[in-house]
């Protein structure tokens, strides 16, 4: 057997780190270890998602509905966009995977600015696409010119994330209706963090044949293990995305618990203001600089320490974060605080005062 020549060129996904993955040498009992690593809602997810999947968990003995009526239903109702504009599956990295197949021939490119969610990249490579990278400035911010700029005949795709992960910034809309209209490719637009900022551009697919939005029940829906995500879209690449997509990618369980978590808004949106104020307490009480950020987590410049230290020494007293320095383009000097519950937040900023005291 031989592996395609390309997988060697994909780096491993690194996700958040887990209690699992902590030294033997962090004595804390690791269920007194809070983990604000990977975006995750804080909050327990509704009971009515825990109550369907109590309810149909008698059912996975079945395959789930193949076209997912329910579910469709309830995106479309929640963003008030046509069955016919959205495609559901295992999470965004799942929609990712998928366009990858409906629009990536081998050597096409895709432009992505950087940092950023680094799955866009390694899945471009796995389908045969050449990633072009641009660096944002030290604000994070990349202008239109510079992304058109960086773009030929054989780019196919220009990945956008706003809010963006890991830096929190917003995309300036000004600067996306310029990519929008200088370039004739896909323009998909991540918006897997946009209920925190109160951002919505899925309408723009009524006024551009080439955008593409990404949305996820992972985040401000609290249900991240279920693995759902989705794209709205225009309605002839989601017939293109039904042709290549795996039967059954979400599975039964997950459908109906999307489905309730989209039933209960009220929940949902309790849930969001507690995230935004966490957020706002961190911002303004973690003794390093922060980034202003319109997503679930916040970005921490900790110079002159190194990331890895900082997280080292956070998982000591009990804290689990992101080190960003597996983001391209990131370096080694900041993290990522996913918002905790605000008890959570409270000893979090009181332990990096603790570590500021002593070193």
């Amino acid at each position: 057997m031989q592996i395609r020549k390309s997988i060697d060129k994909i780096s491993d996904y690194v996700p958040g780190k887990n209690v699992d993955d902590l030294s033997p040498s962090v004595s804390i009992a690791r269920d007194k270890i809070v983990k604000l690593s990977s975006n995750e809602n804080p909050y327990p997810p509704s009971t009515k998602v825990i109550d369907a999947i109590v309810n149909y968990a008698n059912k996975v003995n079945y395959y789930p509905d193949p076209h997912s009526k329910r579910l469709y239903g309830a995106i479309s109702a929640y963003l008030n966009i046509p069955v016919d504009n959205i495609y559901v599956n295992a999470g965004v990295d799942g929609v990712l995977d998928t366009l990858m197949k409906v629009f990536i021939d081998c050597n096409d490119k895709v432009m992505i600015p950087i940092p950023t969610f680094t799955y866009y990249e390694l899945t471009a490579i796995a389908h045969g696409a050449i990633p072009v990278s641009v660096t944002m400035d030290e604000n994070f911010f990349i202008s239109a010119e510079d992304i058109l700029d960086n773009v030929d005949d054989r780019t196919k795709i220009i990945f956008l994330c706003s809010p963006n992960n890991p830096t929190g910034n917003i995309y300036p809309e000004k600067e996306l209706f310029k990519v929008l209209d200088g370039f004739n490719g896909a323009v998909i637009l991540d918006e897997a963090y946009a209920e925190f900022a109160n951002q919505n551009y899925t309408g723009l697919i009524n006024e551009y044949d080439n955008i593409i939005v990404l949305r996820t029940l992972s985040k401000a829906f609290g249900i991240a293990g279920m693995r759902v995500g989705y794209a709205i879209l225009p309605e002839k690449i989601k017939k293109a995305c039904l042709k290549v997509s795996t039967p059954f990618a979400v599975s039964y369980l997950s459908i109906e618990a999307a489905y309730a978590a989209l039933n209960d808004l009220e929940y949902i949106n309790y849930t969001i203001q507690k995230i935004k104020e966490g957020r706002d307490y961190l911002q303004e009480n973690i003794p390093f600089k922060t980034y202003p950020s319109y997503a679930n987590f916040v970005l921490v410049d900790v110079s002159p320490f190194k990331s890895s230290f900082i997280l080292d020494e956070l998982a000591k007293r009990g804290f689990i974060v992101r080190d960003c320095s597996s983001f391209r383009g990131m370096g080694d000097k900041f993290i990522r605080v996913s918002v905790g519950r605000e008890e959570d937040n409270v000893r979090l900023v009181d332990a990096f005062n603790n570590i500021l005291k002593i070193f």
